[in-house]
């Protein structure tokens, strides 16, 4: 299938695995390939005119680019976020832990989101490495700390949104949900 040809034609191109859970995690896995071959059409056919804007969702990013390993996605991903805004393509990633991709991944991104079950060791330490709190010692921060971590807690599916162009308080908002409706575990009772 040529991706291009599909996008073309109006659809939304989805690469999904049935059983993506027993599929082998060993860099140039045929899915890291596959992946590699269609970013790169998707990406040179943007840049010649023959797509318009894009938006890459790339859920299970450490799958694709972990921080260790070097699967053939993964260049041609780092190498996309540096200089493909500019020709209209976009990323947003899903990832379950900010250790599990590369930091210039995460320094990347404008936006992140932080969901509302987050351990407070994690916030800590996600919040630290974006520069919205300095030092857990100080008063000053670690109320600011308390009222972002209170406040993210107070609702079932809030999500903390930080803005990387942000300024000061502006910095982070908290956006509020709906329940997922996907039929992950934690769902799966309602279907």
């Amino acid at each position: 299938v040529n991706p291009v040809d599909v996008l073309n034609e109006g659809y939304v191109l989805i690469l999904n695995y049935e059983k993506f859970n027993q599929l082998g995690i060993q860099n140039n896995s045929m899915d890291q390939i596959f992946m590699a071959v269609w970013l790169r059409w998707i990406t040179d056919a943007r840049k010649s005119g023959e797509l318009k804007d894009l938006l890459i969702i790339n859920d299970e990013t450490a799958r694709w680019v972990p921080s260790n390993g070097e699967p053939a996605c993964k260049k041609i991903i780092l190498d996309s976020i540096d200089v493909d805004r500019m020709s209209g393509i976009s990323w947003w990633f899903g990832i379950q832990r900010i250790t599990s991709v590369p930091p210039e991944l995460i320094k990347a991104c404008r936006y992140k989101f932080v969901p509302y079950n987050v351990e407070k060791d994690d916030l800590v330490n996600i919040l630290s490495s974006l520069g919205i709190i300095i030092n857990m010692v100080t008063t000053v921060d670690t109320n600011k700390f308390k009222t972002i971590f209170n406040t993210l807690h107070a609702k079932k599916y809030r999500w903390l949104m930080v803005d990387k162009a942000g300024v000061g308080d502006k910095t982070f908002s908290f956006v509020d949900t709906y329940s997922p409706t996907s039929a992950h575990m934690e769902t799966k009772s309602a279907f």
